[in-house]
C-alpha cells in the first residue's frame, strides 16, 4: 500500500467534509430566505454537531408550518442529520489523531493512526488506540460522506420546490 494514496484520500475527506458542512448551511439559508445576518451569524458561530441538531429542528418546524410539504421528510432529514453527526465524530477522530508511517518486515508500508484518550474511570490514565489504516478505510468513509452530500442536495431542492411550487 502506498501511504501517499492514503494521504490523498485523507485530503479528499477534508474537502468532502467541508462540502457537507456547506450543504447544511445552504439548507439553513433556504429555510431562512437567504443569507441574512442572523443565519450567517448562527452558521459561523455554531459548532458542527450543534449545527446539525439545530438544522434538524429548523427543518422540522419549516415542514410543520409550510403548505404542500411531506411530513415523512422530517424523519428522513432527522436520519440524515444523525449520519452527518456520525461523520463529524469520525472527522474529529481523524483530525485529532497522530499518524505514524510503519514499514513492515516484508517491506510493505502502512499508516498507523493513534488517538490517545484520557480516561478517568478508576483513576486517570491515557488510553492509546492504535489503528492500522488502509486505503479502503478512507475510500469507504468518502463514499459515506458523498452519499450524505447527495442527500443534502435533494433536501435543498425539495425546500426550493416547497417554497416555489410549480403552477
Amino acid at each position: 500500500m502506498d501511504i501517499a494514496l492514503i494521504h490523498q484520500e485523507l485530503g479528499k475527506f477534508v474537502v468532502l467534509f467541508q462540502t457537507m458542512d456547506n450543504a447544511v448551511n445552504e439548507i439553513i439559508y433556504q429555510i431562512s430566505d437567504g443569507k441574512s445576518y442572523v443565519a450567517e451569524a448562527f452558521i459561523t458561530k455554531t459548532e458542527f454537531t450543534a449545527k446539525m441538531e439545530i438544522a434538524d429542528v429548523i427543518f422540522t418546524h419549516y415542514v410543520d408550518i409550510t403548505a404542500n410539504t411531506n411530513s415523512d421528510s422530517k424523519n428522513e432529514f432527522h436520519s440524515l442529520m444523525n449520519k452527518c453527526k456520525e461523520i463529524g465524530r469520525e472527522r474529529n477522530i481523524i483530525v485529532h489523531s497522530v499518524y505514524y508511517p510503519l514499514t513492515k518486515v516484508d517491506g510493505s508500508k502502512r499508516l498507523i493512526q493513534q488517538n490517545p484518550r484520557l480516561k478517568f474511570k478508576d483513576g486517570s490514565e491515557i488510553s492509546v488506540n492504535d489503528k492500522e489504516l488502509s486505503l479502503e478505510d478512507f475510500e469507504n468513509l468518502n463514499i459515506k460522506i458523498t452519499k450524505a452530500i447527495n442527500e443534502l442536495e435533494k433536501f435543498r431542492i425539495k425546500i426550493i420546490d416547497w417554497k416555489y411550487p410549480a403552477r
